[in-house]
């Protein structure tokens, strides 16, 4: 055999399918796509716990800022009412004018003269005070211990029925006398009836605010 024809031999030999032994790519591949999850996930974890972290961080500093809140409230309410209790005081220590009594908080004065609603109450107004308002049973019996027919600060001048203090507030507590009141029970002899008297007996009744009683002022110190 010539040597031309060797060389042509070997040429021509197809080259072996066997895989060489660098040939390892795809395991790389996995252990890259495997190393990025677990990165992944490192990275969930680190992001879930700084989460959890500014959370908690959250509800502490707003259950701090309410507890905080709570304890002004009530270091202010402590205040609010030790100062109540000491102008309640200073009230009780302030000595009523002349011809003026003491009962609670506020001064009473019970009139000589004897005048209508509305002149009894200027009366009242021109001396610091208004015609009395009864705000308990207490003050109730006070002012029936003047024993006189007098005016109190009670009026249904604007509404038939509706009876209102002198301040405006309406009327919760009463000592009317049974049957009372009952606007004359519309004797046009009586005329409208539209102001409150106490009678010397203690018990309230409706009467013409032209007629002439006493009249019991009240100032509030």
């Amino acid at each position: 055999m010539e040597m031309d024809d060797i060389y042509d031999n070997v040429e021509d030999k197809p080259a072996s399918s066997r895989p060489l032994a660098h040939q390892t790519t795809p395991q790389v591949s996995n252990r890259g796509l495997r190393g990025a999850v677990v990165f992944l996930g490192l990275l969930c974890g680190f992001l879930l716990v700084g989460l959890i972290g500014v959370t908690v961080h959250y509800f502490l500093t707003t259950c701090t800022l309410a507890a905080d809140l709570i304890e002004e409230r009530d270091r202010l309410n402590a205040s609010l009412v030790k100062a109540t209790q000491e102008l309640k005081k200073l009230r009780m220590e302030k000595p009523c004018g002349k011809g003026w009594k003491r009962f609670g908080g506020s001064c009473y004065f019970l009139s000589n003269d004897t005048a209508s609603w509305e002149t009894g109450r200027d009366y009242c107004r021109n001396s610091g005070g208004d015609l009395v308002i009864v705000n308990s049973k207490e003050e109730q019996k006070f002012i029936a211990g003047f024993k006189r027919g007098s005016w109190i600060g009670l009026s249904d001048h604007e509404k038939e029925g509706i009876w209102k203090w002198v301040d405006g507030s309406p009327l919760t507590l009463s000592f009317w006398t049974p049957g009372q009141p009952n606007n004359g029970a519309n004797n046009p002899v009586l005329g409208q009836q539209n102001c409150g008297e106490i009678f010397s007996k203690g018990k309230w009744n409706d009467v013409s605010c032209n007629n002439k009683l006493h009249w019991i002022c009240e100032e509030m110190n």
